[in-house]
């Protein structure tokens, strides 16, 4: 029997149809937030909501090809794209061939947690998670060449992408004070991926740790890591209170996780920032130098009261101690590091080709690739990352475009924080934030500022 959640996602999957491909675009972007959402459970292989939508739009993209075929272009400029196949390729006859060259290598599996695979690895053979991932892969893939070919606004994706935030950064708050004051919290609805949602019942000392829409804290501070990068950068290039008010609210939501890699991600963003942007800006006599300072100042500023609350509560040291401490002394660090180092022993026993994506599933993105579609994938998926960036950049720095010009600075940003992040601890190459941003990139990569203009037209006609 269907679960009453499958039938409303189907409903609304159905009006998103019907009102076209930027509808659908809508609600992909804000269920990348909803880790823990399961469109439908199937046995130990979930469906969760982002590839159900997903699914709906690479559909209407079929049905809008022969339907609205004026609504299509072919880019001069395909190199990430090509990348992007040939990854796809690599990837996908890896997950099928390689689990049969190298059966009975041990591997991490996706299955199993990696706490429980220490000292206890798992056998290579070919499995669901094969399949599963191969899936998603393609997927992830198929809404990529849509989005390449069709002619979007990128201001769709700038509201999808800022409601969702504002939506998890609710959640957070609301997860928070049921913390502590036992009031209700929808659990039932927000985490129903049967078997591995972790919900927020994890706890560091005496403090509830905080996932908001997210499989656990650890992954909702990877997303946090990309919006606050994107942010960041978007206010330094364009000073507003509601920008600024957006990343005090993200920066005190990566605070609240207790995550080690929302702590990391936040020193990363900061110094690349002040190093990266800072220093040839300041030396350019560039207009970001006010900005800059801002920075700066409020940064000793949150040392200072970072400092004063360190020393004058007890509870604070606690938590800090165990967050960056016991943690790195713990288990939990050496069993992520005893991950990592056999994702690059099987790299080594397999000449370098992996043992097929789906199959080990270490802490780091890093490894993760290595392992999975080894060297030659791991080369072509960073080469299409690169040229995509530079693609999108470039396209809209020819158009002269400020608006859209801060929006691929931020969003470049914004997707290598994640990555960042994800290196760090996210392994997951169906991280749907991640996609996200690529997405968003491959729209800039062949965007015009007709589509803004147009957009605009099209509100104020409706305004009248």
């Amino acid at each position: 029997m269907l679960e009453t959640s499958t039938v409303v996602f189907s409903c609304l999957g159905i009006i998103l149809f019907l009102l076209g491909q930027q509808a659908i675009l809508t609600g992909l972007i804000i269920s990348s937030i909803f880790q823990a959402t399961a469109y439908i459970n199937i046995g130990s292989s979930p469906i969760i909501l982002y590839y159900f939508f997903g699914a709906l739009f690479v559909l209407r993209g079929v049905v809008d090809l022969f339907w609205q075929p004026s609504g299509w272009r072919v880019p001069k400029q395909n190199n990430p794209l090509l990348y992007l196949l040939a990854f796809v390729i690599v990837g996908l006859l890896g997950a099928f061939i390689l689990p049969q060259v190298f059966y009975g290598t041990l591997v991490y599996s996706p299955k199993i947690s990696i706490d429980d695979q220490f000292n206890n690895m798992t056998r290579l053979a070919l499995e669901s998670q094969h399949f599963n991932q191969s899936i998603q892969l393609l997927v992830n893939a198929l809404i990529l060449i849509i989005i390449w070919f069709r002619i979007i606004s990128p201001l769709t994706f700038i509201r999808a992408i800022l409601f969702s935030l504002v939506f998890a950064l609710a959640i957070a708050l609301w997860q928070v004070v049921s913390n502590a004051t036992h009031i209700y919290f929808p659990k039932e609805l927000l985490y129903t991926v049967e078997g591995w949602s972790l919900g927020n019942e994890q706890l560091i000392g005496s403090f509830s740790r905080v996932n908001s829409t997210f499989l656990e804290p650890s992954v909702f501070a990877t997303y946090l890591t990309g919006v606050f990068a994107f942010l960041l950068v978007w206010w330094v290039r364009r000073p507003s209170m509601v920008l600024l008010g957006g990343v005090i609210l993200t920066l005190f939501s990566m605070l609240i996780t207790t995550s080690t890699t929302a702590y990391v991600g936040i020193v990363g963003v900061l110094a690349c920032i002040l190093l990266g942007i800072g220093f040839f800006q300041v030396i350019n006599g560039g207009w970001t130098s006010k900005s800059l300072l801002i920075i700066v100042f409020t940064t000793v500023a949150v040392i200072w009261i970072g400092l004063m609350v360190f020393v004058g509560s007890p509870e604070v040291r606690d938590l800090i101690n165990v967050v960056l401490l016991q943690k790195s002394d713990g288990d939990s660090f050496r069993v992520r590091l005893e991950s990592d180092l056999q994702g690059f022993e099987i790299l080594w026993h397999t000449y370098g080709l992996g043992v097929g994506l789906g199959s080990n599933r270490p802490s780091s993105f890093l490894t993760f690739l290595l392992s999975n579609v080894g060297v030659l994938g791991f080369l072509l998926f960073v080469l299409f990352l690169v040229t995509l960036t530079r693609l999108a950049l470039d396209n809209i720095s020819r158009l002269n475009h400020h608006g859209m010009n801060d929006w691929a600075v931020a969003g470049v940003w914004g997707l290598w924080a994640t990555i960042m992040a994800k290196i760090i601890a996210q392994p997951d190459l169906s991280f749907s934030p991640m996609w996200v941003w690529i997405f968003f990139l491959a729209c800039l990569c062949h965007a015009d500022t007709g589509l803004i203009q147009r957009k605009k037209v099209s509100n104020t006609s409706q305004v009248h």
